[in-house]
């Protein structure tokens, strides 16, 4: 039975490409390191409660919100809010699901039913640009 001779060349070549398809995969694959659960700090750098749209006779504020990110690839948001009208306030709290992934220190979004958002994370803080109808709204949250 022949014998087979690698060369060290090509056992460091085959090295190389083991550890950046490994490197690849890890810096692509959801990590446990984002999971938890953030609280609303800011919403376009104003505190709490933040005005999101303002009409003749309406106010719509943003009051308090949190994003809980699973290691499994999911996540659960919470943004609760504030209508008032002449002589009528309501309070309403609205939940979307979906599923996350993050490459680097960027994190993308997208809900079950439907539609997408961006930010990305810098420690303990995750900021996520939402798309609205009345345009962009920055959402800073804190671990």
């Amino acid at each position: 039975m022949p014998t087979r001779h690698i060369s060290r060349a090509s056992l460091a070549a085959t090295l190389v490409v083991a550890f950046l398809t490994l490197g690849c995969n890890a810096i692509t694959a959801p990590s446990s390191a984002l999971a938890g659960t953030y609280t609303l700090q800011t919403v376009n750098g104003g505190g709490l409660p933040y005005i999101t749209s303002v009409s003749a006779t309406d106010t719509v504020q943003v009051t308090a919100g949190t994003i809980a990110i699973q290691s499994d690839s999911t996540f659960v948001t919470t943004l609760a809010s504030r209508y008032a009208s002449p002589g009528v306030v309501t309070s309403s709290t609205r939940t979307q699901d979906g599923t996350w992934s993050a490459t680097g220190t960027t994190i993308a979004f997208s809900y079950t039913n439907g539609g997408a958002d961006a930010g990305s994370v810098s420690g303990n803080v995750l900021t996520i640009i939402a798309t609205t109808g009345s345009g962009p709204l920055t959402y800073v949250f804190q671990k």
